[in-house]
């Protein structure tokens, strides 16, 4: 009896994929990737010596060190079934805190976990470390899973790159290491213009800045009600009869607190005149000498001190925290140079740096 046909197509019928220096059907790519690395699994890290000259475990410390995992915190290694990545973030989670490693290793081949296995035994590592059967474009594990995610030499081995990296991203718990901290916030896209409500008193209001991407800047205000001037000066229960007839007698009024403009040029300084009015301004300033020349650090998105003194008399604000300083300057060098901003500026910059954090 035939099987009854079925309306889904194959995704991988008539495509190919890659597979060593040759083509093959896509669908038949997992089943030979799977063949080959039964068939070598005992002696797969022996072959990454020598094909590599050894040089494959400098590139896979570089990884944890950019890494960073830190104890707490849960890791993925997808097809990484004899483990070499997994000991290495597991070594270095316990190295910072004793107990809290967690690392969970996920590859479609049985015989490769087999190794994996054996080896961490063979090495005392016991516990933090999870074993998994999965499909690197299929992964068995639900949404927002885990804290980082890893893939080193099987990624050419996969058949469909971009899915099996949309289902990387679905099991990370996205943006909860932006800045090596965690984020208990949702994070949401914004555009130019839009007027967004934080609060019944505060709103963030949304301005282009000019980089080399496309690049937002924005201003946060307290929002207050007062009476309308028609109405200012009637008594309480006028008022409150104006109120009863459904009038509405009061009228927002936006008054801008903070601004923060990220990197950018001059033009984001001038695309909002509320940068300008706000109580705090934190903006860029990446250059201070006098030979850096404007032209080229505003093609680049950035700005000089001199596009400050430029525009001195536009400041209204208490407080002008300057941000993003250059590696080719000195922090003692900008200070100087902040001390040499007339008097009506001067009292109200402070340079935003890691010495004086």
């Amino acid at each position: 009896m035939s099987p009854e046909p079925t309306d889904t197509p194959d995704p991988a019928a008539g495509q190919s994929a890659s597979f060593g220096y040759r083509d093959v059907p896509a669908a038949e790519k997992e089943g030979m990737v799977r063949r080959v690395f039964e068939s070598v699994a005992p002696s797969y890290d022996l072959m990454n010596d020598l094909m590599s000259g050894g040089v494959h475990r400098l590139w896979k410390n570089t990884l944890i060190d950019v890494l960073n995992p830190r104890p707490g915190e849960k890791f993925l290694d997808v097809a990484g079934g004899t483990g070499d990545i997994a000991f290495r973030i597991v070594r270095r989670q316990i190295a910072k805190g004793g107990e809290g490693a967690d690392v969970t290793v996920c590859d479609i081949n049985h015989a490769m976990l087999s190794v994996g296995r054996d080896r961490a035994l063979d090495r005392g590592l016991v516990k933090g470390l999870t074993w998994a059967t999965g499909d690197a474009e299929h992964l068995p594990f639900p949404d927002r899973s885990f804290d980082g995610y890893t893939i080193a030499f099987g990624l050419r081995n996969v058949t469909d790159i971009d899915q099996a990296l949309r289902d990387a991203w679905r099991v990370l718990k996205a943006w909860q290491r932006l800045d090596r901290g965690r984020m208990n916030c949702e994070l949401i896209g914004v555009k130019p213009g839009e007027l967004i409500a934080l609060s019944r008193e505060h709103r963030v209001a949304v301005f282009p800045t000019k980089h080399t991407v496309p690049s937002c800047g924005y201003i946060v205000y307290d929002v207050r009600k007062k009476l309308k001037p028609e109405y200012q000066g009637l008594r309480g229960d006028e008022i409150r009869d104006l109120r009863q007839q459904g009038l509405e007698v009061a009228a927002e009024t936006l008054t801008p607190l903070v601004c923060f403009t990220g990197d950018t040029n001059p033009a984001g300084l001038d695309a909002h005149p509320d940068v300008y009015e706000s109580k705090v301004l934190i903006t860029e300033m990446t250059f201070f000498r006098p030979e850096h020349r404007r032209e080229k650090i505003h093609k680049f998105g950035h700005m000089h001190l001199d596009d400050l003194l430029e525009r001195a008399d536009r400041f209204r604000n208490e407080l002008i925290i300057l941000a993003h300083l250059s590696t080719r300057t000195h922090v003692s060098e900008a200070r100087r140079r902040i001390e040499q901003l007339p008097e009506s500026l001067r009292g109200r910059v402070r340079l935003w740096s890691q010495e004086e954090a």
